[in-house]
């Protein structure tokens, strides 16, 4: 239904690939064929989320919502925070969570660095985080290391496109060498890691 909706929102664009605060006109099927999750990927978050069973997941950039939705119906006893920068967006997300009848999911309007500090202290755990949005990767560091201070060894990150440009990869790479992560998951396109100290540090690259 929404690759066929013509509506236009207002798209007001916080993330790399646009000017700061960038205001621009799109349609709902533009927005759903262009940034909307891989069906494949979908499923693997959600088979993440169902394995992983944790209590609250932190979602940075929502889109129209099918991330979310995704890891929403793998567990209905997880409360998610899903942030999204765009008004417009986020309200188009709204809809299709209730439309699904979703109602573990919260949908916050805001920037990830103005809206995590809010939420983070009162954030239970085990804690999922889901990181698509904002495709720059000194951001990308920084939002890990502001959630990294909230988390516990059971905190698991899943970082989508960290190979959407240079900067990204980057990121990425640094990320996997960092003392705090265990177990890093590379799978081209998303990349996995975990805290659990107990585990002896080891990556690995798997074709998806």
């Amino acid at each position: 239904m929404l690759r066929h909706d013509n509506t236009v929102l207002e798209i007001f664009d916080l993330g790399a690939g646009s000017l700061s605060g960038n205001v621009r006109s799109g349609k709902v099927n533009q927005l759903v064929r262009n940034s909307s999750i891989n069906p494949r990927y979908g499923q693997l978050l959600t088979r993440l989320v169902h394995s992983i069973n944790p209590s609250a997941i932190i979602e940075l950039g929502t889109g129209a919502g099918f991330s979310t939705m995704y890891m929403a119906i793998a567990s209905d006893k997880c409360k998610i925070y899903s942030i999204e920068g765009c008004p417009d967006i986020a309200d188009l997300a709204r809809r299709n969570v209730k439309y699904l009848g979703l109602d573990n999911t919260k949908i916050i309007t805001g920037s990830f660095s103005e809206i995590l500090p809010e939420i983070l202290p009162g954030i239970t755990h085990p804690l999922f985080v889901f990181i698509d949005g904002d495709h720059k990767g000194e951001h990308l560091s920084a939002y890990f290391d502001t959630i990294l201070t909230f988390s516990t060894e059971n905190t698991v990150f899943v970082f989508d496109d960290i190979r959407w440009s240079g900067s990204m990869e980057k990121a990425w790479k640094e990320l996997i060498r960092r003392k705090e992560v265990s177990v890093s998951i590379d799978l081209f396109r998303t990349g996995i890691l975990f805290l659990n100290k107990h585990i002896s540090k080891q990556h690995h690259i798997l074709k998806f």
